[in-house]
Formats: C-alpha cells, structure tokens, sequence
C-alpha cells in the first residue's frame, strides 16, 4: 500500500467519491510503493502528515526511524479517522535527532554497523541539511543526499528482516529546482498548496498526466480529510 494511503484515509468507507475516483486509487494509489518527497509551504501540517505515516506503518508492526533536526515540542495533530498514538504504537517510531549534515551523511554512511535496521525511515525538514550544503549547490546539496539515503536503504532491505526500508522526506517549497531531481532518483512527489489559513490540498501527479488532490482541515485538535478530486491535466 503507498505512502499516501497511511497518510490520509483516501479509502475510507466514509469518504464519498465517484466510481472513476476509487478505481484510480485502487489501481494506481494503492500499488505504487515508491519512496516520496512532500513538498509544502510553512504552517501547513507537514510534519503532521509525517507522523500520522509513522503511526500508520507502526500499527502494522513496522519499525519506523523519524529523523528531523531537533525534538519534537509537542506530538503532531493526527489524521480523523487513522490510527491515534499510543503506548503500543509508539514502541515502533524510533525518534532520531540530527542537527547537522554532518551527522545525517554519517548515521548513511555508518548503517552498516548499526544493530537496527527500520523498515521505514522517514526525513522531515530536509532544506535544514541541504541548506548546510550551500558551497555545493542546493541542487548539487538534494542530490548528495539523496543518493546517501538510497544507498543506506538499499543496503537495510538486504539485511533486514523484513527487506523493506521505504523512505518519506519532506522539505519546503521555495527550491524549484528539487522536484526534478527527487524524480531521478525514483521518488514520487507529493504537493501541498494553500487555499486558506486552515485548508489545504496534497497534490499526488501521476506520469499518465492525471491529478489526485486531497483536500484536507487543520483543526485545533487534528487533520480532516475533506474531499478528493481526480482530473485530467492535459
């Protein structure tokens, strides 16, 4: 199952959507197991939406590593309708702090002496470490890190239990440039776009020129999934 069906409850029995709409999710959502990058502006749930897939891939007893620069103040807002937090659960998520580059780039080139192997690992803020590659290019910066992170997985699938280790990362929207690269390394990318002060849409594109778009609410208290539409963009 993908990445974006743990995110959000895009196959809810609740969620009203035409004929066309579920088979695209059956047929092209729900088998597409590609790592992703979600691309988003400020104050839009992102590391939200990375938690509630942490939560998702751990009630299936998977372990997930969630790297990000600096504790967490407060657990994320979840997703209506996906799994809550708790005690069980979060024995699965292993939070990670990095606060340099320096220390990402080693923790991928050092994976072959750890003792634990996640079946998930999942990125969040990744402009901080590509903004401390700035003498290298942004570009240049998305790519090294990039091919760091796959090889580190490549190697977790051939030792681990499971021999899965899928990838979510997540960065801001203000690089241009970086969706093309995600692209050559396989990555499927995900947009996020702001109608107003709360309400979002996650933008899932496909090769074949179609568009899921997921309209969610930030509450005070969670995520909402509001609506999705699928249109052509030819």
């Amino acid at each position: 199952m993908s990445l974006l069906a743990r995110m959000l409850p895009i196959v809810s029995p609740w969620l009203q959507t035409d004929p066309v709409t579920n088979e695209f999710i059956q047929q092209k959502i729900l088998t597409d197991e590609r790592n992703m990058v979600m691309f988003g502006g400020q104050k839009t749930g992102k590391t939200s939406l990375l938690f509630q897939t942490a939560l998702s891939f751990a009630g299936e007893e998977l372990t997930v590593m969630f790297i990000s620069p600096q504790p967490l103040a407060k657990l994320p807002l979840t997703v209506h309708g996906l799994l809550d937090p708790n005690a069980a659960i979060l024995k699965s998520v292993k939070f990670v702090y990095h606060s340099t580059v320096k220390e990402l780039i080693d923790y991928c080139a050092s994976v072959h002496m750890k003792q634990y192997y996640p079946d998930v690992i999942i990125l969040d803020d990744l402009e901080h470490y590509i903004s401390q590659l700035k003498s290298e290019g942004v570009d240049h910066g998305m790519a090294k890190i990039c091919a760091l992170l796959i090889d580190a997985a490549s190697f977790i699938k051939q030792h681990s239990e499971s021999g899965k280790c899928r990838m979510l990362l997540c960065l801001s929207d203000k690089y241009k440039s970086l969706p093309s690269i995600c692209k050559q390394f396989d990555f499927n990318t995900l947009y996020i776009q702001g109608a107003d002060t709360n309400q979002f849409d996650l933008i899932y594109k496909t090769q074949d020129n179609k568009e899921l778009t997921s309209s969610y609410i930030l509450t005070d208290t969670d995520i909402r999934l509001n609506h999705i539409v699928l249109k052509s963009t030819t």
